[in-house]
C-alpha cells in the first residue's frame, strides 16, 4: 500500500476511483468524556476503536483516519474491492454488532453503554497525496 501510494504521488496528482467513504463517531461523545478521567477516557476510547477497525479492516477497508472519538474510513481506495458498497455496509453492521458485544463488557464493568452513528457516501474520489 506504501509503495502504491508513494508511485502515485511521483507520477501523478493522483487517481481516480470509486470509493465508499465510512464515518462513525460516538454519540454523545462530549457529555460522556466529561465525567471520565483522561487515562481512563483514552483506555476506553483505544477499546472502542479496536473494535471499529477489526469490523472495517475485515471487510477490506482502509482506515484513513481518527478525528477524536471519530473514525473515517475508505473501502475500494487503495485495496481493490469488487462491491466497495456492499463492503461499506457488512462493516458498518458489523460495527455495530461489536457495539454491542463491547457493551455487555462495559456494563459488566459498570461503565456507560456506548452508541455510535455511521454514515456512508459511495462517489468519485481523486486518490492520492497532497503535501510533503
Amino acid at each position: 500500500m506504501r509503495e502504491k501510494l508513494l508511485r502515485l504521488t511521483q507520477d501523478s496528482v493522483g487517481e481516480r476511483k470509486t470509493v465508499v467513504v465510512l464515518f462513525s463517531d460516538i454519540r454523545s461523545f462530549t457529555a460522556w468524556s466529561e465525567g471520565v478521567e483522561p487515562e481512563q477516557l483514552v483506555l476506553q476510547l483505544n477499546e472502542y476503536f479496536d473494535e471499529m477497525v477489526a469490523a472495517i479492516t475485515s471487510r477490506g477497508g482502509t482506515v484513513d483516519k481518527f478525528i477524536g472519538d471519530a473514525v473515517m474510513a475508505v473501502f475500494g481506495g487503495l485495496l481493490p474491492l469488487d462491491d466497495p458498497a456492499e463492503a461499506a455496509l457488512d462493516a458498518a453492521l458489523a460495527m455495530r454488532g461489536r457495539l454491542a458485544a463491547l457493551n455487555v463488557t462495559r456494563q459488566q464493568r459498570g461503565w456507560a453503554t456506548l452508541d455510535n452513528g455511521i454514515g456512508l457516501h459511495r462517489g468519485d474520489v481523486l486518490q492520492g497525496t497532497i503535501g510533503s
